[in-house]
C-alpha cells in the first residue's frame, strides 16, 4: 500500500508501445514492476502474452488488494450449527475495513 501511496503517478492508463527504440517502450515499465517487486520475473513472459502479444493498445494500471481468511471447516460447520457463523463472518469483514479506518454497516 506505502508504494502505491508513493507512486501514484503510476495509476494510469499506459499506452502498449511496442517498438523497443521508443522513449518509454512498455518492456521497460514491466522491469520496472520487476525491480519494485511488484511482479514476479517467471510472470513476465504471461503479462507480455496478454499485453506486448495481443491487439491491446493500452493497459490500465492500477493497485488491488485481496484479504481473505479461512476457517478450519470443522469449526466453520460448528459455529454454524451453533448460529453464530454469519455473525463471525461479519466480524472478520469488520476487521478487515477497520484497517483502512472505515466501518461495515
Amino acid at each position: 500500500m506505502e508504494l502505491w501511496k508513493q507512486h501514484q503517478d503510476m495509476i494510469m492508463q499506459v499506452p502498449i508501445e511496442r517498438d523497443p527504440s521508443s522513449e518509454l517502450p512498455f518492456t521497460k515499465l514491466i522491469e520496472l514492476w520487476v525491480k519494485l517487486q511488484l511482479v514476479d520475473p517467471q510472470d513476465v513472459e504471461g503479462i507480455e502474452g496478454m499485453t506486448l502479444k495481443s491487439k491491446r493498445s493500452a493497459v490500465n494500471v492500477c493497485p488491488g488488494v485481496h484479504l481473505y481468511f479461512a476457517w478450519p471447516l470443522s469449526q466453520a460447520v460448528e459455529m454454524d450449527e451453533a448460529g453464530r457463523f454469519s455473525s463471525e463472518v461479519k466480524d472478520r469483514l469488520g476487521q478487515a475495513f477497520a484497517t483502512w479506518g472505515q466501518e461495515l454497516r
